[in-house]
């Protein structure tokens, strides 16, 4: 997926880049790339998405929370992030601001924002870190790689729920 165009400036421009907008059920790959089949139109989705090289300091793509149609309960955020081996201690922050703009995000106070704990899938060579967030305080929201000491690969997939 495309890295966020002005990650790393910490500046109130407003990111030049849209970010998506998710509205209730939608899913969105945030880091990952997808792999493309001649003649097919398949969106990104778990069986043609493979991980993707992420530097630390580096943000996501962002995504816009949509209004939830006839009210309801807050947005919230269900965040999956698979590592191509054993991440060990890295970290990704779940951040979220009201502006779409590099300085405005910030990771909220609480465990569940980071994602530094990793279980292995199936016993094979990946693995898993979630964390699901009800409500999100924030209209947009993307994702920082804050420490990648085994300079593993990750794909990261948002739903909003």
């Amino acid at each position: 997926m495309p890295a966020y165009a002005t990650s790393g400036q910490l500046t109130m421009v407003v990111n030049p880049v849209p970010p998506a907008l998710l509205m209730q059920g939608d899913e969105k790959y945030l880091f990952g790339t997808k792999v493309y089949v001649p003649g097919e139109i398949a969106t990104p989705n778990d069986s043609n998405v493979v991980t993707e090289v992420v530097a630390v300091g580096e943000r996501s793509i962002a995504v816009c929370l949509g209004p939830r149609i006839m009210g309801g309960d807050p947005p919230g955020i269900m965040v999956q992030v698979i590592a191509s081996a054993n991440p060990g201690a890295a970290e990704i922050d779940v951040q979220d601001a009201a502006v779409d703009a590099d300085g405005a995000y910030l990771t909220p106070t609480g465990a569940a924002y980071k994602l530094t704990t990793w279980t292995q899938l199936g016993g094979g060579l990946q693995y898993i870190g979630t964390t699901e967030l009800q409500p999100d305080g924030g209209r947009f929201v993307t994702l920082k790689v804050i420490a990648n000491p085994n300079a593993v690969t990750f794909t990261a997939k948002v739903t909003y729920v």
